[in-house]
């Protein structure tokens, strides 16, 4: 059966928690445009229920790009285009029950950043940042999106 059947719109980037009991992924609610605003659904394998966590438009003002779970599972990692940059965000899992984006955190907004993983017994994010005087380097930003240390320096010669 398919999960997403009952949605016209487009489904992308499933990702399964790290216990492997829920599916979450971004979703488009319509079918006609393809920028359309993009939400987050989880779906609860032991329970069969499927949730909205993050209704497009209506609990946030930005749209997800990207998702993965945090090791813990508790958060779900994204980001968003938010002021002209890509915005490393959080949103808690359980905050989020109901729709409540109450549960969004936009962790590192100062440059464009991407995520590739969580590292460390202390869930440190490894993240690419880049901005318009800076290429891309790499990171290791605290899972609140503090304490940045840069880990590379490839492109400080030429800055």
């Amino acid at each position: 059966a398919c999960l997403t059947a009952s949605n016209a719109g487009f489904d992308t980037c499933p990702a399964f928690s790290p216990d492997g009991t829920r599916l979450a992924w971004l979703t488009m609610a319509g079918a006609d445009y393809e920028a359309d605003a993009v939400g987050i659904c989880v779906h609860e394998l032991p329970t069969g229920v499927t949730r909205t966590l993050l209704a497009a438009e209506a609990d946030w003002d930005y749209s997800p790009r990207d998702l993965r779970w945090s090791k813990d599972g508790s958060r779900l990692l994204f980001t968003a285009d938010v002021a002209s940059r890509q915005a490393l965000c959080a949103l808690e899992v359980e905050a989020a029950s109901g729709g409540n984006a109450g549960g969004v955190t936009v962790l590192c907004a100062e440059s464009s950043t991407s995520l590739y993983d969580e590292h460390g017994d202390d869930a440190r994010l490894l993240v690419g940042r880049t901005s318009l005087s800076a290429p891309m380097e790499l990171f290791s930003v605290a899972s609140d999106g503090s304490d940045g240390r840069q880990l590379t320096h490839f492109n400080a010669a030429r800055l």
